[in-house]
């Protein structure tokens, strides 16, 4: 299905995006572990909460998305994840 293949190459594209970041903010910047990255178009709002290693969670909202609560959403799911791995 194309959506699948869509949906797959954002998620490497971003994958990409994010450990390059990663070593930008953290190693070169001294700005210590990234967290979060948020990244606007005209259209939609991209979220990524990093958790743990290479894992992440990515919400796609509409340009008027409720970030404030992908936020809150996305440290809920984050702690449930690490006590599942605990």
């Amino acid at each position: 299905p194309r959506e699948s293949t869509e949906l797959a190459a954002v998620v490497a594209e971003l994958t990409n995006a994010l450990k390059g970041l990663q070593l930008t903010v953290g190693e070169h910047l001294g700005g210590g572990a990234m967290r979060e990255l948020i990244v606007t178009s005209e259209r939609r709002i991209g979220y990524a909460r990093l958790l743990e290693g290479d894992l992440f969670c990515l919400l796609v909202l509409n340009r008027h998305g409720n970030l404030g609560k992908a936020r809150l959403l996305t440290a809920e799911t984050e702690r449930k994840i690490q006590g599942a791995f605990a």
